[in-house]
């Protein structure tokens, strides 16, 4: 063999040699350095899950209602440090069953963990409301059989709210008062199931409640005794359970609080 030619040859491996030293030390500095990328990519999404979960843990349960009794018991239940319970129909608000919200408001609704309704046709907006029905709840459901439906509705109006009437079912079902306990029972409920971690307090307030609830319908029952047949008078047609839940002889006017009464009205007074 030529010499020179050995020595080319000799020349040649070496570089080979290098080159494949240099690609093999370079293809180990990259799966390094894909490795690294890969974790602090791991580590980039990781984190911002652990923080959202912390987030959701940390923010409040949003609950909203479409009547201030409802708002009222749902408070009674849960507690400040993890709920927010809101009816946000403001003081100018005459009538809330007559209410319909802004859309500002409405977003509130739509951005609500729980949507508690009355039932008994209260908030009509409701039916056309673009609402997720999972997070609607009615906490009528239980005693349906009981609604009543209203009779001789009359064309009235409310302040600026526009003209109404009271027909279909009667809708103040809490003013009788074991009817009320029954709305807090399922309030308690459905809370129970959605939050379960705060069972424990929930029904010890929710006892509290229903205390009371059972005390003023006994309370209410030995009153109307005590009234019998004596007739009472009352504003408007919206005491229709109390009538029926205690036997009481209630006339129903229509008398509006920002309206002086005319004629008519005070002859109404003689039934």
């Amino acid at each position: 063999m030529n010499p020179k030619n050995s020595n080319q040859q000799k020349e040649s491996c070496g570089s080979v040699k290098r080159i494949m030293n240099f690609i093999s030390q370079k293809t180990k500095v990259l799966v390094a350095l894909f490795l690294i990328l890969g974790i602090q990519g791991c580590n980039q999404e990781a984190n911002p899950t652990r923080d959202s979960v912390e987030e959701d843990k940390d923010r409040k349960a949003l609950i909203m209602t479409v009547s201030e009794p409802i708002r009222f018991m749902a408070e009674r239940i849960t507690d400040d440090s993890w709920a927010t319970i809101k009816f946000p129909a403001d003081a100018s608000v005459v009538d809330p069953v007559y209410w319909n919200p802004s859309p500002d408001t409405m977003r509130r609704y739509q951005n609500a963990d729980l949507i508690l309704l009355n039932g008994g046709g209260y908030a009509k907006w409701i039916k056309s409301a673009s609402l997720k029905l999972s997070r609607l709840h009615d906490t009528s459901a239980a005693f349906k059989d009981r609604f009543i439906l209203a009779k001789d509705a009359v064309l009235h109006q409310h302040g600026p709210d526009g003209e109404h009437s009271h027909e279909g079912y009667a809708n103040t079902t809490w003013l009788d008062f074991e009817l009320a306990g029954m709305h807090a029972d399922a309030i308690l409920e459905v809370l129970i199931k959605q939050w379960p971690d705060h069972e424990e307090t929930m029904k010890k307030n929710h006892s509290i409640l229903r205390n009371e609830f059972n005390k003023l319908h006994q309370e209410m029952l030995d009153i109307a005794k005590q009234i019998g047949n004596t007739p009472l008078l009352a504003s408007h047609p919206v005491y229709q359970y109390p009538t029926k839940a205690y036997g009481l002889k209630i006339h129903s006017l229509h008398w509006e609080p920002d309206t002086t009464p005319d004629e008519t009205d005070w002859r109404d007074l003689a039934f």
